[in-house]
């Protein structure tokens, strides 16, 4: 939906709701398209109507506390997952947003057991697996992390993110040459994540393949303006560099002045060509 499409949703949700106040769903409906709208106060407002009015539907409850966690009110959200796995224990996807929050709490355990019992409930649910393994990285567990992202790579393969996180478990493991085909698969999702790009620019170094390395950081550098900027500098500095040594200009025994002149060197070149463009340019027009 676009915004036209969500504010014009909203009214009609706010005028149906004029007509019967009570209407549990209508506070939902309203509340998730607040909630798209980036209105996150305003859509748990509305979940909180729809708990007073249906305090005993588990899903109610559960959905005030993904906006609650989104807002930033952890101990809040912590209250109403509980309340949600009161009323339905087998909710994975409570036990899920629980563990989450208590991870946030900086409750690492007790995350692990939430994410746990919601892989017990629902082995196929990636978000959790993914979960499971983000904490069990932070604890040290790379190879418990390496097979929870694998198990969520078997329910969601098409997750450039999840590639990304495996290939940098496997890095911390060693696995440098599964590091480099997870972040090349994670590409091939996702061309234009520069980060990306970084990553396996990194890993590539470390094992020594740096022609191949360059051309990945090329590649990230390449994004913007002005990381374009940075790589035509990088290369004005190695060719001025090259080009000093050939000619006995410079030495690693020269002056530090000298060392200076040649960081400042490729600078009044962009500056002059980039001014000279600009100047044509104008005329042109």
């Amino acid at each position: 939906m676009d915004t036209d499409e969500l504010d014009a949703a909203i009214a009609e949700y706010r005028q149906t709701l004029q007509l019967k106040p009570d209407d549990a769903e209508t506070h939902l409906k309203l509340g998730a398209t607040l909630w798209k709208k980036g209105m996150v106060s305003g859509a748990i407002a509305e979940y909180r109507a729809a708990v007073r009015l249906q305090p005993q539907e588990a899903h109610t409850h559960r959905i005030l506390a993904d906006a609650l966690a989104e807002e930033g009110d952890l101990e809040a959200a912590i209250a109403e997952y509980r309340q949600a796995l009161r009323l339905r224990p087998d909710d994975a996807l409570a036990h899920n947003g629980l563990g989450t929050v208590l991870q946030k709490k900086g409750d690492p355990e007790g995350a692990i057991a939430e994410y746990t019992k919601a892989i017990r409930l629902r082995p196929d649910l990636a978000a959790a697996h993914s979960n499971l393994a983000g904490s069990l990285a932070l604890k040290g567990d790379l190879e418990g992390a390496v097979n929870e992202y694998g198990e969520a790579l078997r329910f969601n393969p098409f997750d450039a993110s999840l590639h990304c996180n495996l290939a940098r478990a496997l890095a911390k493991k060693g696995n440098i040459t599964g590091a480099i085909a997870e972040y090349r698969e994670a590409l091939r999702l996702k061309p234009d994540l520069t980060r990306i790009h970084y990553s396996l620019c990194i890993a590539l170094v470390r094992r020594h393949e740096v022609r191949q390395a360059f051309g990945e950081f090329v590649k990230a550098s390449c994004k913007s303006p002005w990381q374009r900027l940075l790589v035509q500098y990088i290369s004005l500095l190695f060719a001025s560099a090259v080009l000093g040594y050939a000619l006995g200009v410079l030495r690693f025994g020269v002056p530090r002045q000298y060392w200076l002149r040649l960081a400042v060197f490729p600078l009044a070149i962009m500056l002059f060509v980039y001014s000279w463009r600009w100047f044509f340019k104008g005329k042109e027009k």
